[in-house]
């Protein structure tokens, strides 16, 4: 199949957008929206460890580690963090 200007034009107009903007059409994401998605992504996530468990939704190696972070933050050893101010300082 031969490339044509068109074909040459996507393509660089492609390159240019960001990974978002190609997935997603062209369109963009406001940071609200994004905001929305992760929490949309983060409830999601919930439900499906109450549904499944979380022995089977997550590998064994990353549960020994959250279990071994989350007896650290229950005993003081590190303390929690629920905003990235709160990780940067």
């Amino acid at each position: 199949m031969p490339i044509t200007k068109e074909k040459t034009r996507s393509h660089a107009l492609k390159r240019r957008q960001s990974p978002v903007q190609r997935r997603n059409n062209g369109k963009t994401l406001n940071d609200a929206q994004i905001i929305e998605l992760i929490e949309a992504y983060q409830t999601m996530g919930k439900m499906l460890e109450q549904l499944v468990g979380r022995e089977r939704f997550y590998q064994p190696q990353f549960l020994k580690g959250l279990e071994s972070a989350l007896r650290d933050v229950a005993i003081g050893r590190t303390q929690e963090v629920k905003t990235f101010e709160d990780f940067a300082s």
